[in-house]
C-alpha cells in the first residue's frame, strides 16, 4: 500500500506512438498492455510505479542518481521516444525563446536578405524542405517549412510557392509562398544525382535531373566528401552554441521561426552516438549525431556550410539598384571574377 507520508508520484508512462490501447487489458496503476500495429500481439508493459514502495520522487532520485537523463527515460520511464546518447543541441532547450522567434512575413523580408533553400529528399522518409533568409551580417534565420514524404512534381510546386495539399499529419495546408523568386540556389544532398532512384520514361534518371524537368534549377551540391558531417555539426554550434562564459550581448546565428516546428523538433531531440561502455574506457566520444530522423538537420547544415560564416562587423552599405555606386560595384564584382587569361 502507498505511504501515507509519502509524495505520490506519477512519471510519463504512455505506449509507442503508434500503439492501440487494449480496452480489455489489464487496468492497474504502473501497467498498460496494447496491441501491437505491425503484428497484432498484445504488449504488456509494467513500469516500477506499479510497485506501491516505489512510487515516491525520494525512492526514484536515490535509485537513478548515477545515471544520464536519456538512461532513465530509456530505462526507468519506460520512454519509446528516447534515444541513447547526449543531446547534441541541449543549449536550444535550456533558452527556447533566445533561438525560436516569431514567424516573419514572407511578403516583408528586407530585399538585402539573402533567400536560400534546402533540400533532403524522401519518399518514405520526410523530404525536408526550409527557406532561410539571411540577413546582412550573415546570420540564419529558418523562415519556412515543408516536412513530409513527397514526390518530384510535389516537390517543384512547394519550391516554386504554388502547393496546396496535406501535411506529415493529413492536414490539409495552403504551402504558397513568395520566397521561390528571390531565392539564390537550392543546396542539395549530391545523391540526388545519382541515376538510380527514379523513372523517368523508358531510362532510369535522377531525381535531381527530374527537378530540372520541373524547371527547378540552381541547384548546388552540399560537400559530400569524408569529414563533412563532422565540419556541418561544428559549423552549427559556432551559429548557435552559446559562449562558455555567459555575454548578455550575444545573440545566436541561427534562429528557428514558429512555423519550422518539425525543424525544431529534430534539433532539439538529436543526440550523439554513444559507445558501449567497455569501448567507451579507450575511445574518445564519438563527434558526430546518430543519423536517424535527422532529415531537417541535414539540409540545415548543408545550407550553413554553404554560406560564409557570420560577421560581427556592421554591414558595409549596398548602393540601390541603377545608381552609379551599384553598377561600379558590378563592375568591380566582374574584374574580379575574371582571371589573366580572361583580360587577354
Amino acid at each position: 500500500m502507498d505511504k501515507p507520508n509519502e509524495t505520490l508520484w506519477e512519471p510519463d508512462f504512455s505506449p509507442p506512438i503508434d500503439a492501440e490501447l487494449d480496452p480489455h487489458g489489464i487496468n492497474r496503476r504502473g501497467i498498460l498492455s496494447w496491441r501491437n500495429k505491425g503484428n497484432g500481439f498484445f504488449v504488456g508493459c509494467i513500469h516500477f510505479t506499479s510497485d506501491p514502495e516505489k512510487r515516491s520522487r525520494e525512492w526514484f532520485s536515490q535509485a537513478t542518481k548515477r545515471l544520464k537523463q536519456h538512461q532513465i527515460d530509456r530505462e526507468w520511464n519506460i520512454s519509446f521516444k528516447s534515444r541513447a546518447g547526449a543531446k547534441a543541441f541541449a543549449y536550444l532547450l535550456h533558452n527556447e525563446k533566445r533561438y525560436r522567434v516569431p514567424d516573419m512575413d514572407l511578403a516583408r523580408i528586407p530585399k538585402n536578405w539573402r533567400i536560400i533553400a534546402g533540400l533532403d529528399y524522401g519518399t518514405t522518409n520526410p523530404t525536408s524542405i526550409h527557406f532561410y533568409a539571411i540577413d546582412p551580417r550573415r546570420r540564419i534565420h529558418s523562415v519556412y517549412e515543408f516536412y513530409k514524404p513527397s514526390n518530384v512534381r510535389e516537390i517543384a510546386k512547394v519550391l516554386k510557392g504554388v502547393h496546396k495539399g496535406p501535411d506529415i499529419d493529413g492536414v490539409w495546408r495552403d504551402y504558397t509562398h513568395p520566397l521561390w523568386k528571390r531565392c539564390e540556389k537550392l543546396v542539395v544532398d549530391g545523391a540526388i544525382y545519382n541515376k538510380n532512384q527514379e523513372t523517368g520514361g523508358e531510362e532510369v534518371t535522377s531525381i535531381g535531373q527530374l527537378l530540372e524537368d520541373q524547371g527547378i534549377y540552381g541547384i548546388e551540391r552540399a560537400d559530400k566528401s569524408p569529414g563533412s558531417r563532422v565540419a556541418g555539426l561544428s559549423r552549427l554550434h559556432d551559429l548557435m552554441a552559446p559562449p562558455v562564459v555567459e555575454d548578455p550581448t550575444w545573440e545566436p546565428s541561427f534562429l528557428f521561426c514558429e512555423r519550422c516546428e518539425h525543424q525544431w523538433k529534430e534539433f532539439t531531440n538529436l543526440v550523439y552516438a554513444e559507445l558501449p561502455e567497455h569501448a567507451a574506457q579507450n575511445k574518445n566520444i564519438p563527434e558526430d549525431i546518430v543519423p536517424k530522423d535527422d532529415h531537417a538537420y541535414d539540409e540545415s547544415r548543408y545550407v550553413a556550410m554553404s554560406v560564409m560564416a557570420p560577421s560581427d562587423d556592421a554591414p558595409q552599405p549596398v548602393p540601390e539598384e541603377g545608381t552609379l555606386g551599384f553598377v561600379e560595384r558590378e563592375m568591380d564584382l566582374a574584374d574580379a571574377e575574371r582571371s589573366d587569361i580572361d583580360w587577354f
